[in-house]
């Protein structure tokens, strides 16, 4: 099994800053967008503290990168995964009122996908894709090693 995360410090410090400075951007544009300073559609105030508290976990792992502490990668890593746990909860949600308006009921009568679609399974996407981009990378830089 290869790991998909860059295995140099220098590497990982700036995926964490990217992943970082994503998520820290796009949370607080949906907070200014509550709060009727952007014009941003369906975003919650919710979603982006959530989307801060992902950043500053990824943020907080570029400055134990590169005050060169023992298993910075952790925090990288973490971010991932609370990045995952959120996305595949917007997901359930999504899927609840799905049912919901499958069914019929009062509630999701006018219910549309578009409603829950948000920064937070956008900003995801992209992570996933960088981090797909990074091992890419890194296997091709493997190979071209390995033949040497």
């Amino acid at each position: 099994m290869v790991n998909p995360l860059p295995q140099t410090p220098r590497s990982q410090a700036l995926l964490s800053l990217l992943f970082g400075v994503l998520y820290i951007g796009l949370g607080a544009a949906e907070i200014l967008s509550e709060f009727g300073l952007l014009q941003i559609p369906f975003c919650s105030i919710m979603d982006g503290f959530i989307l801060l508290v992902i950043g500053a976990v990824f943020v907080t792992g570029f400055l134990q990168l590169r005050a060169e502490e023992p298993e910075p990668v952790a925090f990288l890593v973490v971010g991932l995964i609370i990045a995952t746990v959120v996305f595949f909860l917007r997901v359930v949600i999504i899927g609840s009122n799905l049912l919901g308006w499958i069914l019929g009921l009062e509630d999701w009568a006018d219910w549309s996908l578009l409603n829950d679609i948000t920064l937070s399974l956008w900003v995801y996407l992209l992570t996933l894709l960088l981090v797909l981009l990074s091992w890419v990378v890194i296997r091709i830089t493997s190979m071209e090693a390995g033949r040497r």
